[in-house]
């Protein structure tokens, strides 16, 4: 799987929980947060299922695996 897009109205957590990220393991990962960036949860799931946040692209984070992040321009941590 290369690319997964998560747009479910506030429930991306519960989707995220639900999707085996080591069996699957997208490439990218874009996540709509529409929290503005105050709530970390996804981001801290993510984190800890090896992810990195690495672009905004409006109300969606894009997430690749730690080890792709080197071949991918970073714009923020």
């Amino acid at each position: 799987m290369d690319f997964i897009s998560i747009d479910v109205e506030g429930a991306e957590l519960e989707v995220l929980r639900g999707l085996d990220l080591e069996r699957w393991r997208p490439r990218v990962v874009l996540v709509e947060d529409n929290s503005g960036g105050k709530d970390l949860q996804v981001k801290t799931f993510m984190n800890e299922g090896g992810y990195k946040c690495i672009h905004h692209l409006g109300s969606n984070d894009v997430y690749v695996p730690h080890a792709e992040k080197d071949h991918v321009t970073e714009e923020h941590s």
